[in-house]
């Protein structure tokens, strides 16, 4: 029998106390492909409280669903295209060969706009009740409820990252080594850092992403960047900041 597939879910709590949870269900992740070849695994720097283990399950179904859905529709978008606009054209073409009005066009083109979007939506809601998408779902919900959490030395040192990341001063933060210089790591945690870097990149902008990519190749470059992103007073600095520290940590390639 196939081993299944690991994949992380990260907690880590913040300099306010909130926690931050990352999770593999992005729209484009593999967990979406084939549900019963996976297996959840949480990690913590430290154990959540009583009062936050129902808050941190309602966020992971909520982002679990969206993810499923997003997915779903996306793998469709073509196919809906294309019929949205055949739909548009035959009832463009049919409206303007048989059917004479004293205004051309403007029915014509009235008509195929909102027969495409009648047959966009019904095609999404067709995708989004299909009995593939309610099992892929059902799977999904039942991996995710007896998903196990264990302490993880990744998500440790995420939450120290970001605490230096939220309370020291700018200028503090561009001396702040791009590497701790660590070494020694068994093959599990290596993995897990790697699995961490891809989660906190994907909650990026683009644009902040990219350059984190080349400040990580650079760690020359690291002053530049959290002088720009703290001149803009952007929240997206302690996340990009861990994201940085975290792959060059690990040794993992930009």
């Amino acid at each position: 029998m196939k081993e299944p597939k690991i994949f992380g879910i990260y907690l880590a709590r913040r300099y306010s106390g909130e926690l931050l949870i990352l999770h593999p269900f992005r729209p484009d992740s593999p967990i979406f492909r084939d549900p019963e070849g996976i297996l959840l695994e949480g990690r913590y720097a430290s154990e959540p409280g009583p009062g936050e283990t129902e808050t941190i399950r309602r966020v992971l179904h909520g982002e679990l669903e969206k993810g499923l859905r997003k997915n779903a529709l996306d793998r469709g978008f073509y196919a809906r295209l294309l019929s949205s606009a055949g739909v548009f054209l035959v009832l463009y073409l049919f409206l303007s060969i048989v059917v004479r009005d004293p205004v051309p066009l403007v029915d014509e083109l009235l008509a195929g706009v909102l027969g495409a979007f009648a047959a966009w939506f019904a095609l999404e809601r067709r995708a989004l009740s299909s009995e593939d998408f309610a099992l892929r779902a059902a799977g999904l919900r039942r991996i995710l409820d007896t998903a196990l959490f264990r302490p993880s030395l990744a998500a440790k040192y995420l939450e120290e990252v970001l605490l230096d990341a939220e309370t020291l001063e700018p200028e503090r933060l561009a001396e702040y080594p791009a590497s701790a210089g660590g070494g020694g790591f068994s093959e599990e945690e290596l993995r897990d850092f790697a699995e961490l870097a891809s989660a906190l990149e994907a909650r990026l902008p683009r644009e902040d992403a990219e350059e984190a990519r080349r400040t990580a190749a650079d760690p020359a470059a690291l002053p530049r960047l959290i002088r720009r992103l703290a001149g803009k007073r952007s929240s997206d600095l302690p996340v990009l900041l861990s994201y940085i520290r975290i792959k060059a940590l690990s040794g993992v390639d930009a």
